[in-house]
């Protein structure tokens, strides 16, 4: 009975020596957590002291806040999420910072969402540790001097919405894995030395809303997967060596608000076939390719036109008589110049030089008194320049040579204080 009885008072002890210890455990735990850095903090301050170290020619003051005096979450550019006080945003764009980015080390802010480097002087690669980033969302390293490829590791980052590499000097092939960052609204190649063609995968894309890889050297065809996008609103494909046709399937992109596809080498009867597609378009660019056909009447039906330009085609036809900017010039367009050009009353340019337009220019062009550059040069015009002309105060260019021309230059044209250029040779 005596040995029952010391066993009890034993485990009895035991029992209240491991709740003990688990009280004091848990009581310096929870004084850690709260009085000082966690790990992941550290590694976080660590990250971005690596990040100053690694920049150059850094302006007086811009990371002045960057040291021991303040918590690395008061530092300048620097968010922190709330609850674990890790760095969830980093943005110091504008800032005309130098370095090298592939030196770093971002890969270390796990926590970061959002990371805005742009127009500063950054230079060297896009580091591959970038793709350890799995909750980013918005990355804008645009207008810097980037160079290499983009990193395949990139493609890892599934929840980015944003990418803005605009304005670099990257190379190389678009990663076909770009088209599986399924979150993707905004991609921004622009303005790089990009080879090799668009990746159909892109058709992957379902949240896409604004693309640009204009200013590249793409090549080959518009992709024909392009017509699933449902949400598209730009596409500027504008200066690369994209040739062939444009996909009939691109007609399903009813909200699509800016087309620009200048300076390639695209083919067909591309605007005779756009009828009534296009019905929220505001621009529409395509110039200096080699389409064919005739300016369709229906471009007329898109009220929220404000800029065409498919000037140096192979295109003919009327002009439209209810668009907005206009860029007609080095085609083949025929006829006069419509009375209803003066309703177009936020005209800011009319450019339909080098067409065959023939008839008087029509008086109504007084009306347009948002207009600062008019270009009606190498064309067939006749008759008298109108006195309206003086109406145009914020005129600033007028363009109106090898023309048939007569008379005199109106005296209202003194009015025009703003008039810099002044082009009227081969009037008769």
């Amino acid at each position: 009975m005596e040995v029952a009885i010391f066993s009890f008072r034993s485990l009895h002890y035991w029992f209240f020596l491991v709740n003990l210890v688990i009280c004091i455990i848990s009581f310096e735990f929870e004084s850690v957590s709260c009085s000082t850095p966690t790990f992941g903090n550290e590694t976080d301050k660590l990250a971005l002291l690596a990040f100053k170290n690694h920049l150059v020619d850094v302006p007086n003051g811009i990371l002045s806040s960057w040291n021991d005096s303040l918590h690395f979450c008061e530092w300048e550019g620097v968010t922190c999420g709330r609850r674990h006080q890790r760095v969830t945003a980093l943005r110091l764009e504008g800032q005309s910072l130098g370095g090298f980015l592939s030196h770093i080390g971002i890969g270390n802010l796990t926590f970061l969402r959002e990371l805005v480097l742009s127009n500063n002087n950054l230079q060297g690669s896009i580091p591959s540790d970038i793709g350890l980033l799995r909750r980013i969302q918005h990355l804008d390293l645009s207008t810097n001097y980037l160079q290499g490829e983009i990193p395949i590791e990139l493609t890892n980052c599934s929840n980015l919405n944003t990418v803005d590499l605009t304005g670099n000097n990257l190379t190389g092939q678009i990663p076909f894995h770009v088209g599986h960052m399924s979150k993707l609204q905004v991609l921004g190649l622009g303005g790089n030395v990009l080879t090799g063609g668009i990746p159909f995968t892109f058709g992957n894309l379902s949240s896409l809303q604004d693309l640009s890889v204009a200013f590249n050297h793409l090549e080959g065809g518009i992709p024909h997967d392009f017509g699933r996008w449902k949400s598209l609103e730009s596409i500027r494909l504008t200066a690369n060596n994209l040739s062939g046709t444009v996909p009939p399937s691109l007609y399903n992109l009813s909200s699509v608000t800016e087309f620009a596809v200048t300076q390639n080498i695209l083919s067909g009867n591309f605007l005779s076939n756009m009828r009534f597609s296009f019905p929220q378009l505001r621009i529409l660019a395509i110039a200096l390719n080699q389409f064919t056909g005739i300016i369709p009447e229906t471009l007329s039906n898109i009220s929220g036109l404000e800029i065409l330009d498919p000037g140096d085609n192979y295109l003919t036809g009327q002009v439209p008589n209810s668009l907005g900017e206009l860029y007609l010039g080095g085609n083949k367009i025929f006829g006069s110049i419509p009375e209803e050009i003066g309703n177009l009353i936020n005209l800011t340019t009319l450019y339909v030089a080098e067409n065959d337009l023939t008839g008087v220019i029509s008086t109504s062009i007084g009306k347009l008194q948002s207009l600062r550059e008019l270009g009606l040069s190498f064309n067939r015009l006749s008759g008298l320049l109108p006195s309206s002309l003086g109406n145009l105060t914020l005129l600033y260019q007028l363009d109106k040579s090898d023309n048939n021309l007569e008379g005199n230059i109106p005296t209202s044209l003194r009015k025009c204080d703003n008039l810099e250029i002044l082009d009227l040779m081969t009037i008769s």
